[in-house]
């Protein structure tokens, strides 16, 4: 089976629904015209094709037949938009040639994206409805998730736009204006490595090279960009040496680290025993960007499960396919590359980067920052986010781009939400006692703090030393 094939059959899975049934082009509306607006329905096929022929990028009607009738050429191809001149011609003539082609049955297919089929401009209003109607009134986001792996041009904006029209959805008729979909970084406001997400994922249910049950994975909010690190085990020891490397292999420590799915007491006392090892200062968040989160994991396993036997092969085929080569392409999501965007020049990074941290930290409780000291000398700095005070960021959206990798969804990973995790990693329930001479409990008040609440600790630090000294930090009494 081709990889177009698989591509349609993993995602009828991810949605939930193998009963989807799929319109085809030219399939008429009239069986369905005695529940719908007839007026309605004929307005809606005017105003889409004029919203179609304001989007660029989108082949009209003309230049479709041009293209199916193998009659395109520069001169017949700027008769058809008043935006096409001399100086402009050439470049969308020879973008249209390397891009669309008819195939054997004379049908227009789509280079570009997979070689799916382009669906005549005139027609998409009819097959958008069809298919709606036909699945029992889908939802315009299911639909257009349905509707892109068979066809090139079905957007979502035309899939909403259409579905508008529906006067069994829409009763009343009234249509809101058709606000043209603009992808921009909603993380922009933050420093590259400012906030990272991290979570162990069980890609396969065999381990890698037969040696690597899991993978550590971490994704930069600002640039998108992914490390990965292999994991042996769950165990906590195997944890803290790749969060370890990964963190010391950084230009600069992260200023927040955020999980959704791991143990977030599990995580404080990883963090902790790597940041009195190495003297690092290390802080967790506890921003609620789940939609960020869970399109990062799905990404992500879609393309390894996407290449599943060269990954269980080869650990480098999943740093291929896994973040190579997601960090150097285009992504819509910041309309940047993300290697490009992790390391872009910005005016003094280092120095701002240092100061945000010290105001984030200033603003926290006593309670909510521990410093870590030996003999009397600070070895290390722990911090938590109060999620009371925290910065409120945007989330992304479920629904990716046209012609984007960014939202696939995995049938066995559960949403995300207050109680249920991604649990598609495992709890680190193998918990080991890190290298370090660090032996201690620490009890958050939950693994979500109460929003009134700062995440205090409410049992002491013990280390063990031979000096017994004892040091106390807000609520937290360390003992040395």
């Amino acid at each position: 089976m081709d990889k177009l094939g698989e591509l349609k059959i993993d995602a009828r899975k991810k949605s939930k629904s193998v009963d989807f049934r799929m319109p085809k082009i030219g399939e008429s509306l009239d069986k369905f015209q005695k529940r719908l607006n007839l007026k309605l329905l004929a307005q809606g096929r005017l105003h889409f094709i004029k919203y179609l022929e304001s989007v660029k990028g989108q082949l009209t009607q003309e230049q479709f037949d041009l293209i199916r009738s193998s009659a395109l050429n520069q001169d017949n191809l700027m008769a058809t938009s008043d935006k096409l001149h001399a100086k402009n011609i050439e470049t969308k003539y020879l973008l249209i040639k390397r891009r669309f082609y008819v195939d054997a049955d004379n049908v227009v297919r789509d280079h570009k994206n997979k070689d799916t089929v382009v669906c005549e401009p005139e027609m998409i209003f009819d097959l958008v409805l069809c298919g709606h109607l036909k699945n029992e009134h889908i939802h315009w986001r299911r639909l257009h998730r349905f509707l892109k792996l068979e066809y090139a041009n079905i957007t979502r904006d035309f899939t909403q736009l259409c579905v508008g029209y529906c006067s069994e959805c829409n009763a009343d008729g009234r249509m809101r204006p058709q606000q043209k979909y603009r992808h921009y970084n909603i993380y922009s406001g933050l420093f590259p490595l400012e906030r990272v997400h991290v979570e162990i994922i069980t890609p396969f249910t065999k381990p890698i090279e037969g040696t690597y049950a899991h993978l550590l994975y971490f994704r930069d909010y600002h640039s998108r960009f992914v490390w990965m690190q292999p994991l042996k085990s769950d165990s906590a020891k195997d944890l803290a040496q790749a969060l370890s490397t990964f963190l010391l292999s950084l230009p600069r420590i992260p200023i927040f680290i955020e999980t959704s799915t791991l143990n977030r007491q599990d995580l404080f006392e990883v963090c902790e025993s790597i940041s009195s090892q190495f003297a690092l200062t290390i802080g967790l968040g506890m921003s609620r960007s789940v939609v960020f989160q869970k399109n990062g994991i799905s990404r992500l396993r879609y393309q390894l499960r996407l290449h599943q036997k060269q990954c269980l092969d080869s650990w480098h085929m999943c740093l291929k396919y896994g973040a190579t080569n997601q960090n150097s392409s285009y992504n819509t999501r910041i309309l940047a590359i993300p290697g490009n965007l992790l390391y872009s020049t910005i005016s003094d990074y280092a120095r701002q980067f240092e100061l945000k941290r010290e105001e984030l930290m200033e603003k926290l409780s006593a309670s909510n920052v521990v410093e870590l000291r030996s003999n009397g000398r600070r070895q290390g700095t722990l911090y938590l986010e109060d999620e009371a005070s925290a910065f409120k960021m945007p989330d992304e959206e479920y629904i990716s781009a046209d012609f984007e990798t960014e939202s696939y969804e995995d049938e066995d990973l559960p949403p995300i939400d207050d109680r249920t995790p991604i649990n598609s990693s495992p709890k680190v329930s193998n918990f080991t006692e890190p290298p370090s001479s660090i032996s201690k409990k620490l009890l958050l008040m939950s693994d979500k703090p109460d929003a009134n609440m700062s995440p205090e600790i409410t049992r002491p630090l013990v280390f063990e030393n031979n000096d017994s000294q004892r040091y106390a930090t807000g609520n937290v009494s360390i003992e040395l």
